[in-house]
């Protein structure tokens, strides 16, 4: 069954996600313009990640909440209990991200800047 619903707070929430990252990572400069660390580098895509995915797991926790107090009428202890057990593999969902992301854009950003597919994304 497809619920319309449940995929629109999923775009949503998944927008907001990249949104938040992709704020933080603007303000990176462009490390064809400016050679920095690859230390530095990976600081900052890796501070982009960390807030991303816990706007994720915050709005997937907001999601759990609203759906079961007010759409299916838990009781708030119920409540609470279904976001504990929702939170810890939320959590360890965002970690894996967290590490996984800057090392996949690492990986991938040199050839995206040879080609120069990155600055036509950023609309320079």
């Amino acid at each position: 069954r497809y619920d319309v619903i449940n995929v629109l707070i999923t775009f949503v929430s998944k927008f907001a996600m990249a949104f938040v990252a992709g704020l933080l990572s603007e303000d990176m400069p462009d490390q064809s313009k400016k050679r920095e660390g690859f230390i530095e580098a990976v600081d900052k895509s890796l501070v982009s990640c960390v807030l991303g995915a816990l706007t994720y797991v915050v709005l997937y926790m907001l999601k759990t909440y609203i759906y079961n107090r007010f759409v299916y009428g838990y009781e708030l202890s119920a409540v609470l209990g279904t976001m504990y057990l929702k939170l810890i593999p939320s959590l360890i969902n965002a970690v894996v991200a967290m590490v996984a992301a800057p090392i996949f854009y690492h990986a991938v950003a040199p050839v995206l800047r040879a080609n120069g597919l990155l600055r036509r994304m950023r609309g320079d």
